[in-house]
């Protein structure tokens, strides 16, 4: 392959034959990256006819530099400037220099005005129908003390002058960029995860626990605060499709009014909930993992309990089991889906026999004791 068909910056090259293929990247430096695309540039071009007679007035005007015309991008007006003979204040004599500047910096922005801009320089290869792109990926920082940006050694003169490389033909050249302002909103979270938060215990007596025997009938707690949210827990028969509607009793944890919270949200809460045995330590404990989010539907879910003969709670006809007896229940898990509140529970803590029966470890005077323990909850808030 000929020197002619390729372009080189020290020992990396770039090959312009047919087989170049397009939006392939080439690292060409330490710094800046080159690549090859159909696409014209975004925001500007400047063809120029004529080069060779534009370097030579320039040269000997002592001027060096050739600036085009005011253009929009992004908000803001810019300026291309181009060093057909190099940048002097760089000793870039052997190269094409090219620059972006911001323009009108005195009349449209404001004092300790600060810009970040991403931006890409264009070579058009008239030849292959195609443009090489120029970048160094770095987003630049424009303040009053520093106008301009840009790359100066764009090309070298032997590559850029040779025909056969497609960028200058019949004296006649195209240059193009693309700008793209990096605008912070100061929009973003903060997420924590908290272990045993706060106040993330709370305990319930659940009075005339009998009356909840009625389907029409139940009961919530008050209202309690844990992760800056509020949480209530509520008894009563399974609803809608449970195979426990009318056998069993219901308790669920509740995520209050969560309409208030922001579109997308989603919370990850570890809990425990204790039905207490009242005459000993022979607590019914049942422990979850859920993600609490606004896309919650209802749903049903299977899971494994563990029955032995101190957990009595939520099995009948135990007396016929030998004694030791130890066996594993199915028991529905399922997402209770309110219009404005969230919640997880247990669609079967406790048989309506059991409630009926005495006496009972677990209720006395008709009364429950049942405790919400959080353990785990994830915090998120919206940066200032």
């Amino acid at each position: 392959m000929t020197e002619s068909s390729m372009i080189c910056d020290g020992d990396s090259c770039i090959s312009l034959s047919n087989k170049i293929e397009t939006s392939r990247m080439y690292k060409l430096s330490t710094d800046m990256v080159k690549a090859v695309r159909h696409e014209a540039p975004a925001h500007y071009t400047m063809k120029v006819d004529s080069f060779s007679v534009l370097s030579e007035l320039l040269a000997k005007s002592g001027i060096n530099k050739h600036e085009s015309r005011v253009f929009e991008a992004s908000g803001y007006k810019w300026r291309l400037i181009l060093y057909p003979n190099g940048d002097p204040k760089r000793n870039d004599n052997g190269h094409l220099s090219l620059y972006l500047a911001i323009s009108d910096t005195n009349d449209h922005l404001p004092l300790g005005w600060e810009i970040n801009a991403l931006f890409k320089f264009f070579v058009f290869d008239q030849l292959q129908d195609k443009y090489l792109t120029i970048e160094d990926g770095i987003v630049r920082r424009y303040h009053a003390f520093k106008t301009e940006w840009g790359c100066n050694q764009l090309l070298p003169h032997s590559i850029f002058n040779d025909a056969s490389n497609g960028f200058l033909l019949e004296d006649s050249c195209v240059f193009g960029v693309e700008v793209f302002v990096i605008r912070s909103e100061h929009k973003g979270e903060h997420l924590s995860m908290i272990k045993d938060p706060i106040g993330g215990s709370f305990s319930w007596k659940v009075e005339r626990l009998s009356d909840l025997a009625d389907d029409q009938c139940h009961c919530c707690s008050d209202v309690f605060s844990v992760g800056r949210q509020e949480w209530k827990l509520s008894l009563n028969q399974p609803a809608g499709y449970s195979t426990q509607k009318g056998k069993s009793l219901s308790l669920f944890l509740h995520l209050i009014d969560s309409s208030k919270l922001p579109a997308g949200w989603k919370m990850f809460v570890e809990y425990t909930m204790h039905v207490k045995d009242q005459f000993g330590s022979y607590h019914h404990d049942m422990k979850y993992n859920k993600m609490f989010s606004d896309s919650s539907t209802d749903s049903v879910h299977d899971n494994f309990m563990s029955f032995t003969p101190a957990t009595n709670l939520a099995s009948d006809d135990t007396n016929v089991l030998p004694p030791g007896w130890k066996t594993n229940a199915i028991f529905e898990v399922f997402l209770y889906a309110h219009l404005q509140d969230k919640a997880w529970g247990h669609s079967s803590i406790m048989s309506l026999a059991v409630v009926k029966a005495e006496p009972n470890f677990y209720i006395v005077d008709d009364r429950l004791t049942i405790e919400a323990a959080t353990t785990g909850l994830s915090v998120v808030r919206s940066f200032a």
